[in-house]
């Protein structure tokens, strides 16, 4: 579940860093809220079905909870830095 915190970190992370007004921070942005966030999405996805085929499993509600937040933000966040990228790519 801790994974999941670090998902919604980097999804902030990336919008925060592409509202910084240079816009070449856009692009570092999208890398962190994209790629990164994505990829440990992935990873507590890939360790939560491991541990619900190996036998006993507890399911929380919270990490169904912060993994629906986790992935609507990255989302977002994905969506918002790309279009802030954009429009700084196209005043060049």
């Amino acid at each position: 579940m801790h994974i999941l915190f670090i998902v919604l970190g980097c999804a902030a992370l990336g919008i925060i860093i592409a509202i910084l007004p240079w816009g070449f921070t856009g692009i570092i942005g999208w890398l962190i809220a994209g790629p990164v966030a994505i990829l440990m999405l992935g990873n507590f996805t890939t360790t939560d079905v491991r541990r619900r085929a190996a036998g006993m499993y507890a399911s929380r509600s919270a990490a169904t909870t912060l993994y629906w937040m986790a992935a609507i933000l990255t989302l977002i966040a994905v969506i918002v830095t790309a279009i802030l990228t954009a429009l700084w790519v196209g005043r060049l």
